[in-house]
């Protein structure tokens, strides 16, 4: 299993992180999805401006500024403790890449990709999209800029891969998981262009659930990524994550 911890942005301070997985550091795959150019959300706002939910601000923040995140990062990778990826160019939800210019896609995607890996001295070749929302011509576009693989939630309100028989056979087995258990079917799919997988999305399930849940995706050897957020990550939410991982590293470790 892997954790995928996105929104780490300009915004993010080390101290959150540390406090989130600092005791899970070499014991859990952890991939960090990592935003370059951040704007103002609900979630990350400069002191007195008000955000509704999905509303947005222009101002771009680079990462870059953020002097100690970056070299808390740097440490946490010289150190192999996670991997990053990239969490859109400014986390403009569905206004980035849900959209269809393939080109503008594929310039910012390279921008933003080429901009981590001078920056943090790593490679970055797994994309996270914000909102969980790509469009075909944005699959195309990461291709193009080399990325190998798409971490989301797979939703299955609309089809953004190119038909095929071998499509259909993975949508009617995705629908099938999805109605017999109400979790994503997490199958490594290749698409063509970059292989897709789709993320456990935690938002502050109970341990017997994460235990339940994690067990069916064992039991069909399925993939397992659980999607979170580190600031959301208090109190209870927090105590049932660790006690799942702490139960998983001991089962795997048997």
């Amino acid at each position: 299993m892997q954790i995928r911890d996105d929104d780490i942005s300009y915004f993010s301070k080390p101290e959150e992180l540390e406090n989130a997985w600092g005791k899970w550091y070499g014991k859990v795959n952890i991939i960090f999805s990592v935003t370059p150019f951040m704007v103002e959300t609900k979630e990350y706002r400069i002191e007195n401006r008000e955000f509704d939910y999905h509303q947005l601000g222009e101002v771009e923040f680079d990462i870059a500024e953020n002097v100690a995140l970056i070299k808390y990062l740097k440490n946490l990778l010289s150190k192999h403790y996670i991997q990053v990826g990239l969490h859109g160019y400014n986390h403009k939800y569905t206004l980035e890449y849900d959209i269809k210019d393939e080109e503008l896609l594929y310039q910012k995607s390279l921008k933003a990709k080429e901009y981590l890996e001078k920056l943090l001295d790593t490679k970055v070749d797994t994309f996270v999209p914000p909102d969980n929302s790509v469009s075909g011509e944005a699959i195309k576009a990461l291709s193009r800029a080399k990325f190998k693989k798409v971490l989301r939630a797979f939703p299955l309100k609309y089809i953004d891969t190119d038909f095929s028989l071998r499509y259909i056979v993975f949508w009617v087995q995705r629908v099938w998981f999805k109605l017999k258990y109400k979790l994503v079917y997490s199958k490594i799919y290749y698409n063509g262009y970059l292989h897709e997988e789709a993320s456990y999305l935690y938002k502050g399930q109970d341990f017997e659930k994460l235990m339940n849940d994690y067990k069916i995706y064992k039991n069909y050897n399925l993939a397992f990524t659980l999607a979170t957020h580190y600031w959301e990550l208090k109190g209870e939410m927090k105590n049932n994550l660790d006690k799942f991982l702490e139960k998983v590293q001991i089962n795997e470790c048997n």
